[in-house]
Parts: structure tokens; sequence; C-alpha cells
């Protein structure tokens, strides 16, 4: 049986933190070196004094289920509360129809590129 894991690369831009996700977002998946959900990690990012997030998820092997989808509702909610923002960059299209279909897309802000999404983050 796989690992049901997936992986989260950090950086920073100025103020911004930028996470690249790679595999899938699915229900009982965590991520391979901390063992924590998405949401989790950008809890421990807010907690250090960053609250302007770009989340890239171009590297989603697989459309995320509904838990997944619900992880990144928990990201957003993890930000709204701490006053901070959030990005999501160059998502797969099957994701983009289903954000738009269950009419979150007041919820998220799309970009097709980290670089618009640092600058829409420090704008």
């Amino acid at each position: 049986m796989q690992p049901q894991t997936f992986t989260v690369e950090q950086r920073r831009a100025g103020d911004v933190a930028v996470l690249s996700l790679s595999g899938p977002l699915r229900l009982g998946y965590r991520e391979t070196s901390s063992g924590q959900q998405i949401s989790d990690i950008v809890k421990q990012i807010v907690t250090a004094g960053t609250q302007r997030i770009a989340i890239n998820l171009s590297g989603l092997s697989e459309t995320p289920d509904s838990s997944g989808l619900g992880e990144l509702l928990a990201v957003e909610a993890v930000l709204r509360r701490a006053g901070g923002d959030l990005v999501l960059v160059d998502i797969p299209p099957h994701l983009r129809s289903i954000i738009e279909m269950m009419k979150l897309e007041s919820l998220f802000r799309i970009v097709d590129t980290e670089e618009a999404a640092i600058a829409l983050l420090n704008g």
C-alpha cells in the first residue's frame, strides 16, 4: 500500500509565504515530512507571524476530493480569522471548475502565476 502523502515546499518572497503542493490532496493524506495537513502547516506559518500566503497547486496529481477542498477552505478560514490573505496559484482546470460550480470563487482569489500572487498580496 502506498503512503498517503503529499509534499509542501515553502519559500519566502518578502512578507509572503509561497507554498507549492505536490501529490494528492485527499482524505487522510498528510504532508510527507511533517505528517500535517495543509491547514496545520498554514496555522504554524500564521503563528510565526506571516499572514499573506500563496499556495501553488500546479503539482497536484489528482483533483482534490471533498476533504481536500475542505482543507483549502480551512486554510482560507485560518487566514481570514488572522486578518491575512490567501491566493491560489495555477490551479488545475478541473479544480477550478469545482470551485466555480460550488460558487466558492468569492472565497478564493485565483491567479495563474506566483509572480501575480505575490504582487496581489503585496498590493
